[in-house]
This record gives C-alpha cells, sequence and structure tokens, in this order.
C-alpha cells in the first residue's frame, strides 16, 4: 500500500509568489463584489426577511469570534497543501465564482440585523475582536453566507490530500467556523445552508472540474501512426 503524502509542504518561493498573486486578485474581486452589494443594498428600502422568529433568541457566545475571524488562516494555508498551480487556479477560481454567485443573492435578497448590537458588558475582552467583524462584514450582505462557502470549498479541497486525521481537524475547524457564522449573530440559518449549498457546488461543478479537465490534458499522448512502417536504417 503507498503511503499517503502529508497533508502540508512548502511550496517553492515561485508557487508562493503565485499563490500570493491569486490571492490578492481574489481579493479584489471580493472587495468590489461584496462591497458593492451592500452599498447598492444601503441605497434603497427593499428588504427581504431570510429568518425564522426562533433565531431572536440564539444566545450570543463572544469566545467564538476567533473561530469566526479563523477562515483568513484557513484560505492562507491553500499554498502549503495544493501541490500544483493548476490546483491553485481551481482553487481560487471556486472562490470568485462563489462570490459572483453571492453577489447576486445579496441584491436579490437584501436583509438588516434582527439582533440590537451587542453590549461591552456582554463582550468582555473580545470588544476588539467584535469591531474587526463588524468593519469586515458589513450590513446587508447575509444570503447566501459566504464566510461558510468560503470554508465548505477549502475543507472540501483540502481533505482531499488529508489522511483520516487531517480531515477530522478539517471537520471540526470547519464545523467552529459554521456554528461561529450564528452564535456571534452575524448570519441566520438559511444564510448557512445556502453558503453550504454553494460551497459544495462550486467544489462539485468548478474545482473537480477543471482537476479533471487539467488530467485529461495530461495524459494525452502522442502515439506513432502504426500503419507506417519505420524507416530502414541507413
Amino acid at each position: 500500500m503507498s503511503r499517503r503524502e502529508p497533508l502540508f509542504h512548502w511550496p517553492s518561493w515561485p508557487q508562493l509568489g503565485y499563490a500570493i498573486g491569486l490571492g490578492l486578485l481574489q481579493t479584489a474581486w471580493f472587495a468590489a463584489i461584496y462591497g458593492g452589494a451592500n452599498w447598492f443594498t444601503a441605497q434603497r428600502e427593499f428588504r427581504v426577511r431570510v429568518h425564522f422568529e426562533f433565531e431572536r433568541d440564539m444566545p450570543l457566545v463572544p469566545e467564538l469570534v476567533i473561530a469566526y475571524l479563523s477562515l483568513n488562516p484557513l484560505l492562507w494555508l491553500a499554498p502549503f497543501i495544493l501541490r500544483t498551480r493548476r490546483e491553485l487556479e481551481a482553487f481560487s477560481i471556486s472562490l470568485a465564482c462563489a462570490t459572483a454567485i453571492a453577489g447576486v443573492g445579496f441584491l436579490l435578497f437584501p436583509a438588516e440585523a434582527i439582533f440590537p448590537p451587542a453590549r461591552s458588558s456582554d463582550l468582555g475582552g473580545w470588544q476588539a475582536f467584535f469591531n474587526l467583524v463588524e468593519h469586515l462584514a458589513l450590513q446587508h450582505n447575509y444570503l447566501p453566507s459566504l464566510h461558510v462557502a468560503f470554508a465548505t470549498i477549502c475543507a472540501l479541497t483540502y481533505s482531499q490530500r488529508a489522511s483520516g486525521p487531517a480531515r477530522l481537524m478539517l471537520g471540526l475547524w470547519w464545523s467552529a467556523i459554521v456554528v461561529s457564522t450564528l452564535l456571534i449573530h452575524q448570519h441566520y440559518i438559511m444564510d448557512v445552508v445556502t453558503g453550504l449549498g454553494l460551497g459544495w457546488a462550486m467544489v462539485r461543478l468548478v474545482y473537480r472540474r477543471l482537476q479533471r479537465q487539467a488530467g485529461d490534458m495530461s495524459e494525452q499522448i502522442i502515439l506513432p501512426n502504426p500503419s507506417s512502417d519505420p524507416e530502414p536504417p541507413v
């Protein structure tokens, strides 16, 4: 039985630089779509209810803000897990497609927060982290949850190279991020469900399809024509 290669590796400097370049492009694309959708929604009064009434009683768990913010380190692991440029490109394209589709959702289903601002006495030492979340998450982009979609893309993509313990670690990390979106009052259940579906679809329809196409191209071999006789030796 062949030994599975380790989950993590150190990329070459050109590979790391290429990954950083893709990341910067994705960041710019995300900022344009996410920020643009939020700005557009702020200009109009139309809103859609995307929450259930019982979600108003959802508890606030400030400690989970760390799990919420850990999405960024999870994304940054890509060049240390994905080995080839083709994998990194497929990963980035999956994130970009998820961002574009979510942007349409934000415009079609603009929503408002139902939770009152958390009091400093409730947040304790986590106040600074919540301030950062409020700065990054903006006010109107709820359905689908890009936070959940990105976490799902990472977990499903990375797990293809993971052993059993590593997959468990990724599953727990992913679960903590998903739960945190609800328990720090950043998303609703419908946001999470649609975010899960979006992330799964991007891995299935974008990432894996691009990987299969790359594999098909690498397996194309030019074979000699069996009907042609070889030239006699001189």
